[in-house]
């Protein structure tokens, strides 16, 4: 879990526009989206239930997260971008919990944070893919298989595809 208030020490990739992306930060899965200008309405749909789902092609994980019809996203995780530490930590884990926060951009506090729990069969699967990932692929075949996959899906496949369910 982290409070709200509390600076980010995942910072974006992005500094000029909104950016999600799935994270790896004290051995847990974080789902971030970093967003420069938050309006108040979009705060409030993170109160709200929420959809999140996984979908797994070529050993990439893509966390698919729907906070209304109109605000959907996607993030994979390419594990070959986290730090060696944060990969041991994570692939060593008996954690289920998620994270899902809302960052700002220009300091990287926390605005939002909700806290799931996926089934124990959804977070193996995902550390099953990641291994994988990280014994079979470069940083840049990871990020051409993102791109390929973006290029085929848009984010409701994804989302029907990865079997979401429905978080209070």
């Amino acid at each position: 879990m982290f409070t709200v208030g509390e600076q980010f020490p995942v910072r974006s990739r992005q500094k000029d526009r909104d950016e999600w992306r799935a994270t790896i930060y004290k051995g847990e899965l974080f789902i971030v989206y970093y967003i420069k200008a938050p309006k108040k309405n979009e705060l409030s749909y993170w109160e709200l239930p929420i959809r999140v789902g996984v979908y797994i092609e070529k050993e990439v994980p893509y966390c698919v997260v729907e906070l209304q019809d109109d605000w959907v996203f996607d993030c994979p995780l390419n594990m070959l971008t986290e730090p060696p530490d944060q990969q041991r930590a994570f692939l060593k884990s008996s954690l289920n919990t998620v994270t899902i926060l809302l960052v700002h951009i220009d300091n990287n506090v926390a605005l939002v944070s909700r806290t799931i729990e996926f089934d124990p069969d959804v977070m193996l699967s995902i550390r099953t893919a990641t291994t994988q990932q990280l014994r079979r692929y470069t940083i840049e075949r990871v990020e051409d298989i993102c791109r390929n996959i973006e290029d085929i899906y848009s984010m409701k496949e994804l989302m029907r595809k990865s079997r979401a369910r429905t978080y209070e």
